[in-house]
């Protein structure tokens, strides 16, 4: 979609927590998730093994644990962004 319209969709205001959305602007079903993740992850392996670079691989969840550690702020206000329930969640 992005090519198509040179410009990425317009965020559909209800879903404005998600952070992928799909070609309407909604938030992505997490079979499209998984799909397009999949699509990325060989791309990503065969461009690294075309050029001999050394490749680790990681998830999803792996991207969201990223995020939260590198955000400033306490672990109290990174609890309702990362959708963790407790204190404990966010020690893990």
């Amino acid at each position: 979609m992005l090519a198509k319209h040179e410009q990425p969709p317009p965020i559909n205001i209800k879903n404005a927590s998600c952070l992928l959305a799909n070609g309407w602007g909604n938030k992505l079903s997490e079979l499209d998730m998984q799909t397009a993740w999949q699509r990325i992850r060989a791309t990503t392996v065969a461009t690294a093994t075309a050029n001999n670079i050394s490749f680790e691989p990681f998830n999803l969840h792996d991207l969201k644990r990223k995020g939260i550690t590198d955000t400033d702020g306490t672990l109290a206000g990174k609890m309702d962004p990362s959708r963790h329930r407790s204190p404990e969640m966010m020690n893990i």
